[in-house]
């Protein structure tokens, strides 16, 4: 007689919270994580595949708007040129041009143009150049890797500035590949799921509305790795702020349809039913 299965599936969860890690690997931005398990999740022989989800995230919204990654700006004048971290922080166009008016010098005026979102920079003695190195080109509105020199001492941001912040955050499950692909490696990479980001708000949430789901190839974890990086790979900081993410796990299984039961577990049911 030839066995009859039926396919059938277990879930669990997983609740991670970045207060209770292992390890933080970059403590104080909070964003690389290690969770070990005393009980590994194990994939045994008589399960066809194992898929996970992103179940929910939650986090504060303590990302500032000017961080490591974009608060450079190099500035050539008089032959000397002056390299400027910006303060970090959370900022609009108009508080952006009072904190920058502070670092750079006084030789210098900046106006901004609400119209078309513009600014423009004046310096009252030299023509300058703002350098190819600055790394705040996207908040002021100009290219990356570019270098942009005055004109009668004055200079027009040739872009709009951008004040929006990080858009999304990426979890990377670093442990795992995926089947999932993004536009920076252009291949198959760790994330498992991409979360937008609203500036105005004061918490980042997600939670599972579809019934998206990634294949484990691994048949054991006895951790987890779990990075939140930005839509250029930059790690996230969450200015030692913490993260919840619980993870659904969902275990395909072959039963036999007509298995025979055990003594046991007739006399097992027979207790729970009495």
């Amino acid at each position: 007689m030839i066995d009859q299965y039926y396919t059938d599936k277990d879930e669990f969860l997983v609740v991670l919270d970045s207060r209770n890690a292992s390890e933080i690997n970059n403590n104080p931005f909070n964003s690389s994580i290690q969770f070990n398990f005393e009980n590994s999740l194990l994939l045994t022989s008589d399960y066809i595949n194992l898929k996970c989800s992103v179940f929910s995230f939650v986090c504060p919204n303590s990302i500032y708007l000017i961080n490591e990654t974009n608060c450079f700006i190099s500035i050539t004048y008089n032959l000397i040129t002056y390299n400027i971290n910006l303060k970090l922080g959370n900022y609009n166009a108009y508080t952006f041009m009072t904190q920058l008016l502070l670092q750079i010098g006084n030789n210098f005026t900046m106006s901004f143009d609400p119209i078309n979102n513009i600014f423009t920079l004046t310096n009252s003695l030299y023509d300058f150049s703002i350098n190819s190195t600055t790394t705040m080109y996207n908040i002021i509105g100009i290219s990356k890797n570019t270098t942009y020199n005055s004109t009668n001492k004055t200079l027009t941001m040739p872009f709009t500035c951008n004040f929006n912040g990080i858009q999304n955050i990426n979890i990377h499950f670093t442990n795992l590949t995926t089947q999932n692909v993004d536009s920076l490696t252009q291949s198959s990479s760790s994330v498992i799921q991409s979360i937008p980001v609203n500036v105005n708000s004061q918490q980042i949430t997600f939670n599972k509305t579809t019934n998206f789901g990634f294949n484990i190839i691994e048949n054991n974890l006895d951790f987890i790795n779990i990075e939140l990086r930005d839509d250029l790979g930059n790690l996230i900081n969450l200015n030692n702020q913490h993260f919840n993410l619980s993870l659904l796990f969902t275990k395909i299984k072959n039963y036999k349809r007509f298995a025979p039961e055990s003594f046991e577990s007739i006399l097992q049911d027979y207790y729970d039913e009495y």
